[in-house]
């Protein structure tokens, strides 16, 4: 039989509302991506809904919370690629589940965990699983804000698109990684991702692994990227917001 190139690691409640959803990881066979590396990624999906469905259906709350970019329109992930393909995939009974030949196969891997979908919707055990079975990771999550989360500042970054929520967000214990805009000054503990320039890959670099080897670190930011319709509207949401305007007339208008 084949070697797949993907398994599934999690089939059950969200944590964020108990709705059925599935977390896929992908990249058992190696391909290289010019930002990512070699990594293997990892897709929180809804067990029953397409990823476009379920976005326009206001379903996908039960994978990625309050996110405000799932509301705002303006989340960098292309739902028609990677996560409508491996929701296929598994709907064709693609994936196997992860079993010991996977997890000695992969222990020289690195793992993006949430490549779509927020962290905090999978319980801390398939995570913790995944983390002692691997090299190295990184994560992002958009639910740092809530106690319940917190446990996820040991492997996931803050993701965070102020300075007020910077500073919220390492107050309630994270490292963060900020969206800046070009031009927007750096704070102090702040550097530049090192994958903006090609100077580094996610796999050789994982700085963004919140606080799993220890001790404390300066926090990356980002320059606003993605498609140029989304990176205008985050750009018009972000200057009306920060001027305490409305701005319920950009938002998409299956979401408005």
């Amino acid at each position: 039989m084949a070697k797949p190139n993907g398994v599934i690691v999690y089939e059950g409640p969200s944590e964020i509302d108990g709705q059925p959803i599935v977390v896929i990881v992908t990249g058992l066979k190696r391909t290289d991506n010019r930002k990512t590396g070699t990594m293997l990624q990892s897709w929180i999906l809804l067990q029953n809904t397409p990823p476009c469905d379920a976005a326009n259906q206001g379903a996908d709350v039960s994978i990625c919370g309050d996110c405000k970019h799932r509301t705002w329109g303006t989340c960098y992930v292309n739902l028609g690629h990677s996560p409508y393909n491996v929701y296929n995939a598994y709907k064709r009974g693609s994936y196997p589940w992860m079993d010991v030949n996977v997890i000695r196969d992969i222990k020289d891997r690195t793992l993006r965990i949430g490549s779509y979908g927020d962290p905090a919707a999978v319980p801390h055990d398939v995570w913790k699983l995944l983390i002692n079975s691997i090299k190295g990771i990184t994560g992002y999550t958009h639910q740092w804000k809530f106690k319940a989360n917190q446990h996820l500042s040991n492997y996931c970054m803050a993701s965070v698109d102020s300075i007020a929520e910077a500073q919220r967000a390492k107050k309630l214990g994270f490292r963060t990684f900020r969206i800046i805009l070009e031009g927007e000054e750096l704070l102090e503990d702040e550097y530049y991702c090192p994958a903006l320039d090609g100077k580094a890959t996610c796999d050789n670099c994982l700085s963004c692994n919140g606080f799993a080897n220890g001790g404390d670190k300066k926090n990356p930011v980002i320059i606003l990227h993605g498609s140029s319709y989304k990176v205008r509207r985050y750009k018009r949401i972000m200057e009306l917001r920060n001027r305490k305007k409305g701005f319920k007339h950009l938002l998409p208008q299956r979401l408005a």
